[in-house]
């Protein structure tokens, strides 16, 4: 068994905007329950990332994150935020389940 420090959940844009599934939500609760979780939100500014040019859809401008996590960080874009990778380091788990709505399989990242 893994010990509750060594891992760490993702939670990667599962938030109101992307409609997921009550499964995956309650999934993931349950996960963040269980392991220290962080998440990601994908809030639109097209002056940072212009969806509405580019693919003709924006997300949000104002969302919430659907998982109970210890910590959100917003981003603009497909990449995550440097203060979400500086985050991680600092807790310097052994790996990172990640999850997204896109992908909803929670895969292991080392």
């Amino acid at each position: 068994m893994t010990d509750r420090h060594s891992t760490v959940l993702l939670v990667v844009d599962v938030q109101e905007t992307f409609a997921p599934p009550a499964s995956l939500v309650a999934c993931l609760t349950g996960l963040a329950r269980r392991y220290p979780s962080v998440a990601t939100l994908e809030l639109h500014d097209e002056d940072k990332v212009p969806f509405a040019a580019q693919i003709g859809w924006t997300p949000r401008r104002a969302d919430r994150c659907l998982v109970p996590v210890d910590r959100v960080f917003v981003k603009h874009g497909y990449l995550p935020p440097e203060a979400l990778i500086g985050h991680l380091r600092a807790l310097a788990p052994a790996r990172v389940l990640a999850a997204c709505r896109t992908f909803p399989s929670v895969r292991a990242v080392r």
